[in-house]
C-alpha cells in the first residue's frame, strides 16, 4: 500500500487568520499604551505644572500628539492681572505643599518621585508692566 498524504485542510485559511489575529494584537497593544503614556504625561505636567488660578491663556504651539499638556511638546503662554512676584509665590508655596514631607536625603536635589515630564517655568513680568506672564515649556515622551 502507497503511503498517502494527507491534506491539511484550511490550513493556509488559519495560518493567514492567524497572522492578521497577531496584527490586530500588535495595534491594540501599541494604541493602549501610547494612551497609558499620554494620560501619564497628562497627569505628571497637571501635578507637577498647575496653572496658575484666574490666569488667561494668551499663546499656545502645542506639538502633542494627542493634545496641549501632555505626550509630545508644548509651549503656552499664560497671563495674569497679580503681580510677579506674588506669581511666583504662589507657585514656591504651591512646589512647597506638594513636596512637603518628600525629600532625597542623599541628594535634596534630586527630582521627586516618578516624574516623565521635562517641565520649565518661567514667570516674567508682563510687558505693559501690569500683571505678570507665565510662560510652560513642556515636554513627555518625545524623543
Amino acid at each position: 500500500m502507497a503511503h498517502m498524504r494527507r491534506k491539511r485542510k484550511g490550513s493556509i485559511g488559519r495560518s493567514i487568520l492567524s497572522m492578521i489575529t497577531i496584527m490586530f494584537s500588535v495595534v491594540v497593544c501599541s494604541v493602549v499604551t501610547f494612551g497609558a503614556v499620554d494620560v501619564a504625561c497628562n497627569n505628571d505636567i497637571n501635578t507637577w505644572a498647575p496653572l496658575y488660578p484666574d490666569s488667561e491663556l494668551v499663546d499656545e504651539t502645542a506639538g502633542g500628539f494627542v493634545r496641549a499638556r501632555a505626550s509630545g511638546l508644548t509651549d503656552q503662554v499664560y497671563y495674569s492681572a497679580d503681580d510677579a512676584s506674588d506669581v511666583r509665590k504662589w507657585f514656591r508655596d504651591y512646589r512647597n505643599e506638594l513636596t512637603e514631607g518628600r525629600y532625597n536625603t542623599a541628594n535634596p536635589d534630586a527630582a521627586l518621585g516618578p516624574q516623565i515630564a521635562t517641565i520649565r517655568r518661567y514667570v516674567v513680568e508682563a510687558d505693559d508692566g501690569n500683571g505678570a506672564l507665565i510662560i510652560y515649556d513642556l515636554e513627555c515622551a518625545y524623543n
